[in-house]
């Protein structure tokens, strides 16, 4: 119990920070993400789509 309970707090710890740093990441790749799209919307339509799932994904992501 010791021992799980330890490493799941790390764990927990761990993924505090790494949210904080993909949260980061995720602004900068969806903003170019974003750009991308719009950019060749006219090449290729399918890629519509894809900037509809960025817009509903939640904040955090």
């Amino acid at each position: 119990m010791s021992i799980n309970g330890r490493t799941s707090r790390i764990l927990l710890q761990n993924n505090g920070q790494t949210a904080r740093r993909l949260q980061g990441a995720a602004k900068v790749c969806s903003v170019f993400f974003l750009t991308s799209i719009t950019k060749n919307r006219q090449k290729a339509k399918p890629l519509r789509g894809d900037g509809k799932i960025f817009q509903n994904m939640p904040p955090n992501h």
